[in-house]
C-alpha cells in the first residue's frame, strides 16, 4: 500500500491520504477496545434485553465498516488531476474524505449514547451512516465524473 501520488512529477505525501489511514487505524483499535467492553460487560449487563445486546453490536460493526472505508480511501486515492483538473471535482472528492472521516468518531459516539432501555432512536448511527455512504459517493463521482475517453481508456487497461 502506497501512501504517495505523482504530482508534477515528484512523489509527494498526500495529507487526506495519511489522514483517512491514521484515522481507520485509529478507530480499527476502538473497534477492538469496544469488543473489550462489550465482553466484560454483557454477561451480565442486557442478559434479559437482547434489543440492547444487538444495537451495542451493530454499533460496534459499524465502527469497524467506517474504519475499513477510511483505509481503503488511504489505499485507493482518487486518480491524480491535471493542472487544469476541475476545481468541482477537487470539491467534490475532498467533500467525500471529509465525510468518510467524520463517520468513525460518530459511530464511536453512537456506540456509547444511543443504546438505552426503551430507546431505539438511532439517530446518530443513522447520520454516520449517510455519511460514509455520501463519503464513497462522493469520491467514486469525483474520479469518474469529467473523464474524457482517453483517461478512461488509460484507467481500464491499467
Amino acid at each position: 500500500m502506497s501512501f504517495h501520488r505523482r504530482i508534477d512529477g515528484e512523489f509527494r505525501v498526500a495529507p487526506m491520504q495519511v489522514a483517512h489511514a491514521v484515522l481507520g487505524l485509529g478507530f480499527v483499535a476502538v473497534f477492538l477496545a469496544t469488543g473489550v467492553y462489550m465482553r466484560r460487560t454483557f454477561p451480565g449487563a442486557f442478559e434479559q434485553d437482547p434489543g440492547m445486546r444487538m444495537m451495542f453490536r451493530a454499533t460496534h460493526v459499524y465502527i469497524l465498516f467506517a474504519s475499513l472505508l477510511n483505509l481503503l480511501a488511504a489505499a485507493v486515492p482518487p486518480p491524480p488531476l491535471a493542472p487544469s483538473g476541475s476545481a468541482a471535482r477537487r470539491r467534490l472528492a475532498g467533500a467525500g474524505s471529509v465525510m468518510l472521516l467524520l463517520a468513525p468518531p460518530l459511530l464511536t459516539l453512537a456506540f456509547f449514547v444511543e443504546p438505552a432501555p426503551g430507546r431505539m432512536s438511532r439517530l446518530y448511527t443513522l447520520s454516520a451512516v449517510v455519511l460514509a455512504l455520501l463519503g464513497v459517493a462522493g469520491r467514486a463521482a469525483a474520479a469518474l465524473v469529467g473523464e474524457g475517453p482517453v483517461e478512461a481508456s488509460r484507467r481500464n487497461r491499467g
